[in-house]
């Protein structure tokens, strides 16, 4: 067990792990004394927490709360994965999400940070606090991205910002963005830069490079499948458009993080 001590809070992490299963299963009904995340990846989860009954399906997150009775409402239906991590905390100072359950804006962060901490808490090759920062780091994460969604952005940005987001993938740029907006390069460039204190190009640039971690950590893709799917020329500029932003090559990166934990039950 690894724990995180400061003078205002408590953060520990008892353990964490991704949960896959493709035949008969319903989750079963306990009593944690600790709080587990769960990020769904593919499938849905049946569960509920006391009299609330959730469906969780992909990209969407559920937060349990300690001391009380979860347990499934349906057997499975086809694959299910999820990530779950288990954590207790103590005393103010650890952001939990605003709301117990919800759909993540960009699950790809999220995904990441598990990944990562998941190899880090089953190495011995990490300080002991280190799974924990990336715990810290992660629920703030998703707090982040839910009060995010509530404030009051002003509506054609945070459609473009979505619109960044879902392609991701393709091959876009500021003027691309601009055009399919109908909005002038150089002002879209500064009401978003206003709003949400990134330049459009970096924006971006910070999407494809989660989609290309996600790559990278949760699928067996070679490198020259992951230029492709990214739309680069070829696995060549992916290589060395990664390691200009991130100083480290595509495959040292999936290298760092190979550690996991699978369970069936």
């Amino acid at each position: 067990m690894i724990t995180l001590d400061d003078s205002k809070s408590r953060i520990t992490l008892q353990s964490v792990g991704k949960f896959v299963q493709s035949k008969n299963w319903i989750h079963p009904a306990r009593i944690l004394d600790s709080y587990e995340f769960i990020l769904v990846e593919e499938g849905t989860l049946w569960i509920a927490q006391e009299e609330q009954k959730y469906s969780i399906i992909a990209n969407q997150y559920l937060l349990l709360q300690p001391g009380r009775n979860h347990y499934g409402t349906k057997e499975l239906e086809g694959k299910l994965s999820f990530y779950w991590v288990h954590f207790t905390i103590e005393n103010e100072g650890i952001l939990l999400p605003t709301f117990l359950h919800g759909t993540l804006e960009n699950p790809y962060v999220i995904a990441n940070l598990l990944k990562q901490m998941m190899h880090s808490f089953y190495s011995l090759d990490y300080p002991v606090c280190y799974s924990e920062l990336l715990l810290g780091q992660m629920l703030l994460e998703v707090h982040r991205m839910q009060e995010k969604a509530l404030k009051n952005y002003r509506p054609i940005l945070k459609e473009i910002g979505e619109w960044i987001r879902i392609h991701a993938e393709e091959r876009i740029s500021v003027k691309l963005v601009a055009d399919v907006f109908q909005y002038n390069p150089d002002y879209l460039t500064k009401v978003f830069m206003e709003t949400f204190q990134i330049s459009i190009k970096d924006y971006i640039i910070q999407q494809k490079l989660v989609r290309a971690k996600y790559y990278l950590l949760h699928t067996n893709y070679t490198i020259k499948q992951i230029a492709a799917n990214l739309h680069f020329d070829d696995s060549n500029t992916f290589l060395k458009y990664f390691k200009y932003h991130e100083k480290i090559t595509p495959t040292e990166y999936r290298n760092l993080y190979f550690n996991t934990h699978l369970n069936q039950k």
